[in-house]
């Protein structure tokens, strides 16, 4: 319905902009005055229209907060059992080797890193969604801490991803260019193999 009431305000406003358009000459348009009633019918529409439109998009604004609301209500919870579980227990698997890699070390601090973000950035949103209690209304000292750990802690454990991924790209690249200078002495040594038997073998003939 409020579809089709904008379709026929937008034709109404086309509908008095067409008799604006008749009344006045083409050569004159910009310096003839709109007749009283065109005009007032004009903003008139252009009002109502303008307010629909921002009452559609208060309309669209309201569901999806409402929306994000009962999603923060029922994945929040989740999500925290899933990373007070998960991040401990990455921690015990990866400690378990007796070699314990750079990269082993890494995924260790990554695991600490998020769950402390999983603790101090989505434990306060739900706190508030569900009992209405900010933790930042304590003081603004304690405001200014929080804001502080939670994302200096989001931005350490994102550059931690990063380490990771060069730390692995190294090792990788480090492999490939060993692998490839095995290779290429591997296949020298044959080839002077080969060169020592041939030598051999036709030495043998010629003495023959």
């Amino acid at each position: 319905m409020d579809d089709l009431s904008n379709f026929v305000q937008i034709l109404m406003i086309a509908n008095v902009m067409l008799i604006v358009r008749v009344d006045c000459s083409d050569k004159n348009f910009e310096n003839m005055e709109f007749s009283k009633f065109n005009h007032s019918t004009f903003n008139l529409l252009k009002a109502n229209f303008t307010e629909n439109n921002e009452s559609n998009k208060n309309e669209l604004t309201l569901y999806y907060e409402s929306l994000g609301n009962i999603m923060t209500a029922i994945l929040s919870p989740i999500l925290l059992v899933i990373g007070a579980l998960g991040n401990p227990l990455c921690i015990l698997i990866l400690l378990r080797k007796k070699k314990r890699s750079s990269t082993v070390v890494y995924l260790c601090i990554l695991a600490i890193f998020d769950f402390l973000v999983l603790y101090t950035g989505l434990l306060r949103q739900y706190v508030n969604q569900i009992w209405k209690i900010d933790i930042r209304n304590i003081s603004q000292i304690f405001c200014k801490l929080h804001i502080f750990f939670t994302y200096t802690l989001m931005q350490i454990s994102s550059y931690i991803l990063v380490a990771v991924t060069l730390n692995r790209f190294t090792i990788i690249f480090n492999r490939s260019i060993f692998c490839q200078k095995k290779s290429y002495q591997a296949n020298q040594n044959n080839n002077s193999l080969r060169s020592v038997f041939l030598i051999i073998n036709l030495s043998s003939q010629i003495v023959i």
